[in-house]
């Protein structure tokens, strides 16, 4: 015997309000979430200037913030002792930092440049810039990195999801280029890694620097695939921590280009983590001399080679701001031809 339609309605009848909530349901959960979702935090733009005042336990600390500035918050040891008393030299965890040529690595109880080696120190923090406030790392040392700030901070260091730093003012001719950005823990500052001659070279833009200098283990690596020659003689550049290094110009065959960048000129420290001896000498020096100045001696020959280059200011003189945007991994530069 057959079922009469008005004998199957009431059979669907549960089931009608049952799509209806989950319709209902499946609109009111995202806005449920969204509410709950905290909203990004807004860029840090940071002025040309690079002075920012950042939040350190509480505590108002004048900064200077620049792309070329470390991962963790440099502290001056005044800065320190204020932050953390006159056990200052003491509290945290001791750490150390080796300092070759133009590069820092992890270990050995202090900060290290050549002989010359400097008690450091590291302790958690909480960090706080425009309203927003993070768990964050300091170091300090007996000797402070630089003098012109209490504290030191790169893209990494600081809270925000994105930093802008402005270098000069923006003009017509400009363009954006994107390049990615290493992670944390490439190098002891932000860089952007680029295969040259088959080795992953690390691009750190440090307008702090007058010069662009690469390590003698990156400049050699350069000139193996772009073609170039020393040029000049040998000049102290500077490092940190008031120690300085020689340093020898090399003209370029071919432009280094990095986004919208290109170097034909460059400094390679002559004495590092590495070898520049493979990079050609038309002048005068004596095979011997030029040999005894670039090769690594001793100790510091069982040192793996640094692949670093420090963009300076003489590169980015036609860039307005490099913007880090550290969810992407990505780095702008915005910048015209030079």
């Amino acid at each position: 015997m057959s079922q009469s339609e008005s004998d199957k309605e009431p059979s669907m009848l549960p089931i009608r309000p049952v799509l209806v909530a989950a319709a209902a349901l499946f609109f009111w959960l995202p806005s449920v979430f969204a509410a709950d979702r905290k909203p990004a935090p807004p860029p840090l733009v940071v002025p040309e200037n690079g002075q920012a005042v950042l939040t350190i336990n509480g505590q108002q600390v004048q900064a200077f913030l620049s792309p070329g500035m470390p991962n963790d918050v440099y502290l001056s040891r005044a800065t320190a002792v204020s932050l953390f008393g006159n056990e200052a030299e003491v509290f945290g965890k001791p750490f150390g930092v080796d300092i070759g040529i133009l590069s820092i690595n992890v270990g050995g109880g202090g900060a290290r440049i050549g002989p010359i080696r400097i008690a450091g120190h590291s302790a958690p923090i909480a960090l706080g810039s425009v309203d927003i406030l993070v768990p964050g790392r300091a170091q300090w040392f007996e000797t402070n990195a630089y003098e012109f700030a209490d504290a030191l901070a790169g893209p990494y260091a600081l809270p925000s999801p994105i930093v802008e730093f402005k270098l000069r003012a923006v003009r017509e001719d400009e363009a954006s280029v994107t390049v990615p950005l290493g992670s944390r823990n490439a190098w002891w500052l932000a860089t952007t890694p680029k295969t040259i001659g088959k080795k992953r070279v690390h691009f750190a833009f440090a307008p702090q620097f007058k010069d662009t200098v690469a390590s003698a283990a990156a400049g050699a690596a350069i000139v193996r695939d772009l073609g170039g020659s020393f040029s000049g003689v040998p000049q102290p550049v500077e490092i940190s921590y008031g120690v300085r290094r020689l340093a020898r110009e090399v003209t370029l065959a071919r432009p280094l280009v990095i986004g919208n960048i290109s170097i034909g000129k460059i400094l390679v420290r002559t004495r590092d983590y590495g070898s520049a001896e493979s990079i050609a000498d038309p002048s005068e020096i004596a095979p011997e001399a030029a040999a005894k100045e670039i090769l690594v001696k001793g100790k510091r020959r069982t040192m793996p080679p640094s692949y670093v280059v420090y963009v300076g200011a003489d590169a980015l003189k036609g860039c307005s701001s490099i913007r880090y945007d550290k969810s992407a991994a990505l780095i702008t530069l915005s910048c015209r031809p030079e």
